[in-house]
C-alpha cells in the first residue's frame, strides 16, 4: 500500500492506495505517528478512495490510529470509502467510530 501524507493548515490528510493489510504495519504506524504528532494538527482524514482491499489487520490498524488521536486531542475521519471496503467498514461499525467532517 502507498501511503501519502498531505498537510493543510491543522489537517493532514492521510491518502491510502491498494491493499491496506497486516503488511502495511510498520509504514501505517510511522505515518501516524508523523500525522498525530506534528505541531497544530487537529484533524487527521484518511482517504480511502484508491483502497482496494482491506483484512482484519488493517481495522486494529485504525483502532491504533484512533487512540492515538483521543491521546493527542485530533479528530480522526475516514472518507471516501467505496464498494467491498466500504461494506467491511460500515460492519465492523468502524464508520461509527471515527468523526465525519
Amino acid at each position: 500500500m502507498d501511503i501519502n501524507l498531505n498537510y493543510s493548515g491543522s489537517q493532514v490528510i492521510l491518502s491510502l492506495k491498494g491493499r491496506f493489510t497486516f503488511k502495511d504495519y510498520e509504514q501505517w504506524r510511522k505515518a501516524v505517528s508523523e500525522a498525530v504528532s506534528r505541531d497544530g494538527i487537529t484533524s487527521v482524514v484518511v482517504d480511502f478512495s484508491d483502497v482496494e482491499f482491506i483484512d482484519s489487520a488493517a481495522i486494529g490498524m485504525l483502532l491504533v490510529l484512533r487512540e492515538e488521536g483521543q491521546e493527542k486531542k485530533v479528530s480522526i475521519s475516514i472518507e471516501n470509502s467505496q464498494g467491498q471496503v466500504h461494506k467491511i467498514l460500515e460492519l465492523s461499525k468502524m464508520l461509527e467510530l471515527f468523526s465525519k467532517n
